[in-house]
C-alpha cells in the first residue's frame, strides 16, 4: 500500500494530509497536521517573504515532514499557493525547501487551486452540480 503526503503552502497555514492508495487505487486520508506560518502576513512592501519568516516556514515544513515519515510516507506532492504566486523571492524559498528536504514545489495556479477548492467542497459536501456557489475566502 502506497502512502502519499501532500502538503499545501499557503499565505496562513501549510497542510499536511496524509493517504493511504490501495493496488486499486481507493484512497484513504489516514492522518493531517496544519502549521499556522502567516507567511503572507510579512511580506513587505516589495512582496519579499523577510528571511526570518522562510527560516521559520523552513523548520514548520521540516516538521510536517518528519510527522508524515511517522506513517511511512515515501511519495510528497508538495505545492505553493498565492504566496508562492506572488512574492518576489518565491524562487528563493521554493530553492531553499528542494535543498532542505529534496522535495519538489509545484506552483498552483489561482485558477487550479480554485479548480481544487470547488472539486473538494463538492466532493466533501455532497453537493450537486446545479444551484451551488462555492466561495473560498482564503487563509
Amino acid at each position: 500500500m502506497r502512502k502519499i503526503g501532500v502538503i499545501d503552502i499557503g499565505s496562513n497555514t501549510m497542510h499536511l494530509d496524509v493517504f493511504e492508495v490501495t493496488a486499486r487505487n481507493d484512497v484513504r486520508k489516514i492522518a493531517w497536521k496544519t502549521a499556522v506560518n502567516k507567511l503572507g502576513h510579512h511580506l513587505d512592501a516589495a512582496s519579499i517573504i523577510p528571511q526570518e519568516q522562510i527560516a521559520r516556514a523552513l523548520s514548520d515544513l521540516e516538521e510536517l515532514y518528519e510527522f508524515a515519515l511517522k506513517y511511512r510516507v515515501r511519495e510528497f506532492v508538495c505545492f505553493g499557493t498565492s504566496i508562492v504566486r506572488e512574492a518576489k523571492n518565491a524562487r528563493a524559498f521554493i530553492d531553499a525547501i528542494k535543498r532542505r528536504l529534496r522535495m519538489h514545489v509545484e506552483t498552483m495556479s489561482s485558477h487550479a487551486e480554485a479548480d481544487a477548492i470547488e472539486r473538494a467542497a463538492r466532493h466533501y459536501e455532497r453537493l450537486s452540480l446545479k444551484n451551488t456557489l462555492v466561495v473560498d475566502i482564503g487563509g
